[in-house]
């Protein structure tokens, strides 16, 4: 490795302010003009403390090339993340090569996303239709002015042992995401490749606002499936 694709072989860096929500967060770049390209990111803090630190981190995901760097003619000032999971620590990260060609240290700011409220203006109820073996149809019907939201199906098992029985903890570890399942009203839900003779636990929280972007209050519908 030449001596300016070192980590901390040179001196620039672009500082940042990151600001938190529940599932998001907004950073803010102090744009340097001794930066001629930048690397950032996230990753949580339990993630970089198992690698080691950010710094050990950040050095890895550099080494195996998963860093993508950006002309300063082609950076934003600021940047949203989104679908993070609430009540969580993070860490977010800037690696730039300054305008010399070597590669400044790692500049790195922990942050923690704000625990989720959840609004009790939009709910919706579940009904359980059909249920065989291996497959469950699920019907969801939303109050309020909301038509849409985001679900999951676990096991009873899991719904005690991992979420302590709590539908919020539930909701927001696994429902933040926009890569989460959406569900719309009117449209029943086909749960598939189920196990037999297995409890389960659907859950449901209803996206409200006019981005869809509010939590409503999440609701479960508990059911077993049928013997083979």
């Amino acid at each position: 490795t030449e001596s300016k694709d070192v980590i901390g072989s040179g001196n620039s860096k672009i500082d940042f302010t990151v600001t938190p929500g529940s599932d998001i967060a907004t950073v803010e770049f102090s744009i340097s003009s001794d930066v001629s390209a930048c690397s950032y990111g996230y990753v949580s803090a339990e993630e970089a403390e198992a690698s080691g630190g950010i710094e050990d981190y950040v050095k890895s995901e550099f080494e195996n090339g998963d860093l993508r760097f950006t002309k300063m003619l082609y950076f934003y000032s600021e940047t949203n993340l989104r679908s993070l999971v609430p009540d969580t620590k993070y860490i977010y990260y800037t690696l730039s090569y300054g305008r010399d060609g070597k590669l400044g240290p790692v500049h790195a700011k922990e942050f923690n996303t704000e625990a989720l409220q959840f609004s009790d203006e939009y709910t919706c109820t579940l009904h359980l239709d059909e249920v065989t073996a291996t497959t469950a149809d699920i019907s969801i019907t939303f109050t309020g002015s909301c038509f849409q939201g985001r679900c999951c199906n676990i096991t009873a098992d899991e719904f005690s042992s991992i979420y302590d029985n709590d539908v919020n903890k539930v909701a927001m570890s696994r429902l933040t995401s926009n890569r989460a399942d959406q569900i719309f009203d009117s449209r029943p839900r086909y749960l598939y490749d189920l196990e037999p003779n297995t409890e389960y636990v659907f859950i449901a929280v209803p996206m409200g606002g006019d981005m869809s972007d509010i939590y409503g209050t999440p609701a479960k519908l508990e059911y077993t499936t049928q013997p083979e």
